[in-house]
């Protein structure tokens, strides 16, 4: 169940990213595309942390493989610790959109809310 569980959030992860990346504004051919910055907010505290690392990882090693790079844009994540607290993950995720400018923010399925897509800025 853990093991499938882990494989769906990553799924969801990588479906995310690449909805952020193909339903947002294209620029102008005279720009160079921005990046797009990922926040990953998770319990880096408590007794999740341990999933948190494990998701984190998996994220990290699937964009190293390639090259950081989606789609011809550089990926940047931004990672929070949310304390597996609602009210902290709520400050996490005004701070990762405000702050970051993140376009997607990706959580643990760990009962508080999960994946919230922002549009690409």
């Amino acid at each position: 169940m853990t093991r499938h569980r882990f494989r769906l959030t990553g799924a969801l992860a990588i479906g995310l990213v690449i909805l952020a990346i193909l339903g947002g504004e294209r620029p102008a051919p005279a720009q160079s595309p921005s990046a797009i910055k990922i926040g990953l907010r998770m319990p880096g505290t408590g007794p999740f942390t341990v999933n948190a690392q494990r998701i984190t990882t998996g994220v990290r090693l699937y964009f190293q493989s390639r090259d950081w790079q989606v789609a011809g844009r550089k990926i940047e994540l931004v990672a929070e610790d949310d304390q597996g607290d609602p009210q902290v993950s709520l400050t996490q995720t005004q701070k990762l959109v405000e702050l970051h400018n993140t376009c997607v923010d990706k959580v643990a399925q760990l009962g508080h809310p999960g994946d919230i897509p922002f549009p690409p800025r």
